[in-house]
């Protein structure tokens, strides 16, 4: 039998090897895979520990935005032939070019040596678009056919003057004294008629302004100038016509720190309207105090987070028991998966249902919900730049895609919706959907320079008023650099 069966099989054995290898083919081709090869792969994370140490994703590149070159100044000042030297350095111009300019277009007496009766009131701006640096003199009795102020302008092609001009629009002012020590007091009768979104610009500027300087509160007095376009068959009071429900809101301006006895001015900012695109706050110091309001959306305890490289962990939930020991599927167990990348806003911690303010003046681009943002808000500031604020707990109901927000102006409350562990906001700057970090002082955003024409016009608005005999924030300074408010 056991010789039989050998036999049998080897029959077998012979008939397969046999075979021709078409038919191999046909049964592999009909053949159903294995069950294993039925399983997707895996995908590949986007990060992996390497030596037990998080790889994080590479940075991405941030909007190009101008380097900070040269730091912006504003200042005014009253100017006879000893103060030419000093004018002239810091405007980056030949002292004798500026001097002979100044006499060729009479702003200065021909001869050193003939008497000038009183100085001339000025203001200048440098660190402009491009280099561009400015300086506008009031004539103090024009001749018969010159204009009341004459503009000296400096950038990359060379020196020029020109005729002081403004296409500012007509406006009325209402001019308010606020002592310092009021302005974190309960709303009083001045303060109170002050619109919301501009009593936040001073809540936010005015301590920064004051804690520069060496006094208390107690020696600062705060002047506020807010503006309103005038409508035609507006009253003089700008306040629209009597058929006219919604007169045009006012804006700030000009803030201005004095001290309270003497008058003196210390320290200013001053707003620059555009007849097209976003203007801008310049002060004594530049855009310091433009930065600080795009980096004061909302009162915050402290950042969390700003932009950069960063590492989460995200927890997920364990299923199914462990092999071979007969346990069931257990749950409340999370694992932790350490996930690298960058975090392209700054996350701040404050309490929920903080308001949270526009930054700057805008459209809504965006406002719902939007995945891990949870509750956001895009806002649109014109020239490519957006603001986005994300994780609110309440949006306004009249906050919708193409509504025009002012600057300061409630948009939202603090929350926790979307990816978010706990009450914060973030956010965003982005330039033409590129993100950029508002707290980098080397960088600004473009529209922050002030171009030839801008510097004239914001010249033009503040020596205007000084002819007017003290209107609105016009001050008489004299040479020896005391500045007086009349």
């Amino acid at each position: 039998m056991c010789v039989r069966a050998r036999s049998v099989l080897a029959g077998i054995a012979l008939v397969l090897f046999a075979a021709p290898a078409n038919h191999l083919h046909a049964a592999a081709k009909n053949a159903k895979p294995a069950a294993v090869s039925e399983k997707k792969p895996k995908k590949v994370k986007a990060t992996r520990k390497k030596n037990g140490k998080m790889a994080t994703l590479p940075a991405r590149p941030p909007a190009d935005l101008p380097e900070v070159t040269e730091a912006a100044s504003v200042w005014q000042g009253c100017l006879d032939s000893s103060g030419v030297p000093g004018l002239a350095a810091k405007l980056a111009i030949e002292e004798t070019q500026l001097g002979s300019l100044l006499t060729d277009l009479d702003v200065l007496p021909q001869r050193q040596s003939e008497p000038q009766s009183e100085c001339v009131p000025y203001m200048a701006a440098t660190g402009g678009e491009g280099g561009a640096a400015s300086a506008t003199f009031q004539r103090t009795e024009p001749a018969a056919g010159q204009p009341p102020a004459v503009a000296i302008h400096k950038n990359a092609d060379g020196v020029v003057a020109t005729p002081g001009a403004c296409d500012c629009p007509e406006t009325s002012r209402r001019v308010l004294t606020i002592p310092a020590r009021d302005m974190n007091e309960p709303p009083q009768q001045v303060l109170s008629s002050i619109p919301p979104n501009i009593r936040w610009q001073l809540d936010t500027l005015v301590p920064r302004m004051i804690a520069k300087l060496a006094q208390g509160n107690d020696w600062y007095t705060a002047r506020v100038v807010l503006e309103r376009d005038v409508v035609p068959n507006s009253d003089d009071r700008g306040g629209g016509s009597e058929d006219d429900a919604s007169p045009p809101p006012e804006h700030l301006e000009s803030i201005e720190i004095l001290e309270s006895l003497s008058g003196t001015r210390l320290d200013g900012a001053w707003w620059v309207e555009r007849p097209a695109g976003p203007g801008v706050l310049i002060g004594m110091d530049g855009v310091v105090y433009e930065r600080i309001l795009w980096q004061s959306p909302v009162k915050y305890r402290y950042q969390s987070r700003g932009v950069g490289p960063r590492t989460r962990t995200i927890r997920q939930a364990v299923s199914g028991g462990k092999q071979g020991t007969g346990e069931k599927n257990v749950k409340g167990k999370l694992r932790s998966l350490p996930v690298g990348g960058y975090h392209l806003g700054v996350d701040m911690s404050a309490a929920k249902g903080t308001d949270v303010h526009a930054i700057g003046d805008a459209t809504v681009a965006f406002a719902g919900w939007r995945g891990g943002f949870g509750k956001l808000i895009i806002l649109d500031h014109g020239r490519g730049y957006q603001t986005y604020y994300a994780h609110l707990s309440v949006i306004p109901r009249g906050m919708k895609s193409g509504v025009a927000v002012s600057r300061g102006q409630i948009i939202g409350l603090v929350g926790s919706t979307g990816h978010s562990t706990a009450p914060h906001l973030h956010f965003e700057a982005r330039k033409n959907g590129i993100y950029f970090d508002p707290f980098d002082d080397s960088r600004e955003p473009e529209f922050w320079l002030l171009s030839a024409d801008d510097q004239e016009r914001l010249a033009m608005r503040l020596l205007a008023p000084a002819a007017a005999h003290g209107r609105g924030s016009a001050v008489a300074q004299y040479p020896d650099g005391g500045i007086i408010v009349p």
